[in-house]
């Protein structure tokens, strides 16, 4: 799927915490992506506009593979609360409303068939899902106006995912490092043959301290829209409390198969990279390199967001877990 033009995303902290609640905004898009992590349950709880219809996509890990649901529901809070009583993989989730006019029972049903039937085209990911609806049954083909109001919201709903680094719905052929157009902050970037949210090579850094250790780990959108971390990175080799759970298994074991092996120099409780490492997304980049739950580009910053927005900082809820 194809966005033409340089575009940027807005992207809001109700609590404060970089690494909690957020919200996903565009100019001139009347949608807009709440994203959470498991955890961070109570905090969606308390919001009223959550208390409608929506689509959303839940992910996590279970075992060495990525798994994904896609939903869609009349009152997104009371499914959430399901599914977190329900469902063990998810650990983070993205959900997706429209302001003012609600988005209607038949919009979501077509999101959401749209929805996997990307995931399943790209094949990066496990779905759980059982049913699998067909777009065309849905709307219908006299429908041509609605089809393509809700086409146009399906992609902006794309570019939000793929900026939250969910890069599931996206076929690697589709992503592209041919030239393309950014805007002034370097935010949105297009290229023939598909979407591309960064240009690849458009360096971030994820800089926080635990303990009083303070890592600084380079990062950027390679080619395939995966992330690579660069050599001379630095990480943390203890980790969080809400790093241990089931979910977080197969990041924890990539992050110590790196730590064990010959790509990383060890001293004073840090671990640096003598390679470049790449990575499916920026989430597990960020729990391999920081020992947490990541999530996704949140706190993976562009060298003029500075410390303000969260880098070189300790996170309240890095707790050191003890680690063998």
């Amino acid at each position: 799927m194809h966005h033409g033009g340089a575009f940027s995303l807005h992207v809001f902290f109700p609590s404060g915490r970089p690494g909690g609640l957020r919200i996903v905004k565009k100019d001139n898009w009347s949608g807009r992506a709440i994203a959470l992590q498991r955890e961070g349950l109570d905090e969606a709880i308390a919001r009223s506009d959550l208390e409608r219809t929506g689509v959303y996509v839940l992910r996590g890990e279970e075992g060495a593979e990525t798994r994904v649901y896609v939903g869609e529901t009349n009152t997104l809070i009371s499914r959430l609360k399901q599914h977190a009583e329900e469902k063990d993989f998810w650990t983070e989730a993205v959900l997706f409303v429209r302001e003012g006019d609600e988005l209607d029972k038949a919009d979501v049903l077509y999101l959401e068939a749209r929805l996997l039937q990307l995931g399943k085209d790209a094949d990066r990911a496990d779905f759980d899902n059982k049913e699998w609806p067909k777009p065309s049954s849905i709307l219908g083909t006299d429908k041509e106006d609605k089809i393509a109001a809700v086409e146009s919201y399906l992609e902006e709903t794309l570019l939000a995912l793929r900026a939250l680094g969910f890069n599931e719905f996206e076929q690697l052929a589709e992503r592209s490092t041919a030239a393309g157009t950014a805007d002034a902050d370097g935010h949105g970037v297009v290229a023939d043959g598909g979407l591309v949210v960064e240009e690849a090579g458009a360096q971030r850094v994820l800089s926080l301290q635990r303990s009083g250790l303070k890592m600084r780990a380079c990062g950027m959108i390679d080619a395939t829209g995966g992330f690579t971390v660069k050599a001379g990175s630095t990480g943390l080799l203890s980790q969080v409390k809400s790093f241990e759970g089931k979910p977080f298994r197969k990041a924890r074991q990539r992050r110590s198969e790196l730590i064990g092996s010959e790509e990383v120099s060890k001293e004073g409780g840090l671990f640096k990279l003598l390679v470049d490492v790449a990575f499916d997304n920026p989430s597990e980049a960020e729990g391999v390199m920081a020992g947490r739950p990541g999530s996704g580009l949140a706190l993976w910053r562009t060298e003029d967001e500075g410390d303000e927005q969260g880098g070189d900082r300790e996170l309240a809820d890095d707790v050191p877990a003890n680690v063998d």
